[in-house]
């Protein structure tokens, strides 16, 4: 645009080449050509559709806005692209060239080397049918090298790497991301600080982790997924082979079909609707069949193994096999040999043991626990739990903060209440309640009722235990009660009162009971 001194002006497109060596050409807001010489030059279009044109040398080109044709030449040039219909050309054998895009998608064009994307947006960026190198930016990118032996650097962010050759490279640091992943469909290897691997297509590719925790996942044949250090996920189907070392950490199988652990891994989740198998190894495998409704059969080994069970799920177990463990969300009665049991979620569901000494622990919604036989030990936690002793010699476990429960011991000569640490006997308040007794936690609704203690001796808790290890005998009961009734007629004082304004004076009531 000339202007002059009548302020008349008159606009114009012009082209500008210059032939001198390593020249700086600045176009205008209209549309410009740019020529470059023989030497480095640097051409910047600035606004308008431009053509820009390198020459020979190492030329920068950078078009601006609009929609701009650029054409480095001879030498190693690189593109500044930053308007999505940009073009691009390099004809063969002209040098090792570069591409620095800010969109949010780029491919390469023919005959260019090399991609780098820049800000901080998630982008992709695709290669074409040479050896690439893809750079990406601190957001997370999509790298696809295409044919060709391609290097591709994610860089900071989640990336995700699509390999289709054996000669492709991912290049990640540590710290750059914890979700990267490639999808490849060759045989593949992760590289260090790459977590997740993906197979593709129909063919019956492998897939080999690092030292990270890996997630490993098979396509539709016959895959061989070996994880290696870490502790790994396999995403497996139909065929494919798990392969762990000793000592490479705590591994899980996800699968929708029926499986068998392999030496080395722990852990087996089944999903999917329809009812399947699981079964474990020798060591402390945990079988998960809750995310499969379908009605499973969970098998475990020689470990102490825990069993995850959603509605019809069935445990087999030998015998011998280790101490093993149910967590149920619905009611559950423990099949031969596994020894405890764990009520999970919220639900107001009910547990019962078998033949062995269990361990059974309720929810936090209300409870009943039933022993079999066995010296079981038994905790309704939160609810207002029943809990009732078998033919063993039962232990009846209670906290602050779990309700109010009903003991029901029918049998048994060493049964016994025992309180957790913090629960000591200046917090108790006892009191017989009809042929109930009842051990109240003072300053709270927690307690425990012992129902028919004064029917007879069988429904006796026949020791007490304090969280601080004093024992209260069941044949003491009574005379500490006593003692209770003639200190608060003595004093004009409730138990519970007397806790808070003599304390001194109940711990010497107490001290005649409890040892």
């Amino acid at each position: 645009t000339a202007t002059d001194t009548g302020t008349l002006t008159a606009s114009d497109v012009f082209a500008l080449t210059v032939t001198s060596n390593d020249q700086v050409l600045t176009g205008t807001a209209g549309n410009d050509v740019l020529t470059g010489g023989v030497g480095n030059d640097q051409l910047f279009g600035l606004a308008g559709n431009d053509t820009l044109t390198g020459g020979a040398g190492n030329d920068l080109l950078a078009g601006g806005t609009g929609t701009d044709t650029m054409q480095g030449g001879i030498g190693n040039d690189t593109y500044i692209v930053d308007a999505a219909g940009d073009v691009v050309t390099e004809l063969p054998n002209e040098g090792s060239d570069r591409v620095q895009s800010a969109l949010l998608a780029y491919t390469l064009a023919a005959n260019l080397e090399n991609l780098t994307l820049t800000g901080t947006e998630p982008s992709a960026g695709i290669g074409n049918a040479l050896n690439n190198v893809l750079i990406g930016n601190s957001g997370a990118n999509l790298l696809d090298g295409k044919a060709g032996a391609d290097t591709m650097a994610g860089g900071a962010g989640d990336d995700l790497y699509m390999v289709d050759e054996t000669g492709d490279v991912v290049v990640e640091q540590a710290g750059e991301g914890t979700l990267d992943t490639v999808s490849s469909s060759v045989t593949y290897t992760l590289s260090a600080s790459v977590e997740h691997l993906i197979l593709t297509g129909t063919t019956a590719i492998n897939g080999i982790g690092n030292a990270l925790d890996n997630v490993l996942t098979g396509n539709s044949a016959a895959n061989v997924l070996t994880g290696r250090a870490g502790n790994d996920t396999y995403l497996i189907g139909m065929g494919d082979t798990v392969v762990e070392a000793a000592n490479e950490g705590a591994d899980t199988v996800i699968s929708i079909l029926t499986h068998t652990l392999a030496a080395n891994v722990e852990n087996l989740t089944l999903v999917g609707f329809s009812s399947v198998s699981g079964t474990g190894n020798a060591l402390d495998n945990v079988l998960n069949g809750l995310l499969n409704p379908g009605g499973n059969t969970l098998t475990g080994g020689g470990g102490n193994d825990t069993y995850i069970l959603g509605s019809g799920d069935t445990v087999v177990e030998a015998a011998n096999g280790g101490t093993d463990t149910v967590q149920s969300s619905g009611t559950h009665t423990l099949a031969a040999n596994v020894d405890n049991l764990t009520l999970t979620g919220a639900g107001a569901i009910n547990g019962t043991g078998n033949s062995l000494n269990n361990t059974m622990t309720g929810n936090s919604a209300a409870n009943m626990l039933s022993s079999a036989g066995g010296n079981d030990t038994l905790r309704g936690n939160g609810g207002n739990d029943t809990v009732s002793g078998g033919g063993g010699n039962d232990t009846f476990l209670f906290g602050r903060g779990e309700g109010q429960d009903l003991v029901q011991d029918n049998s048994g000569t060493a049964d016994k209440l025992l309180y957790d640490s913090g629960i000591n006997p200046l917090d108790l308040v006892i009191s017989r309640q009809a042929n109930d007794l009842r051990l109240s936690i003072h300053g709270s609704t927690d307690a425990v009722t012992v129902q028919n203690w004064y029917v007879g001796t069988t429904n006796r808790t026949e020791t007490i235990q304090a969280g601080n290890g004093q024992t209260l005998l069941s044949a003491q009961v009574d005379q500490l009660i006593q003692a209770m009734a003639s200190f608060s007629q003595q004093s004009g004082l409730t138990w519970d009162q007397a806790i808070d304004q003599q304390p001194q004076n109940v711990q010497t009531v107490l001290a005649g009971s409890w040892q």
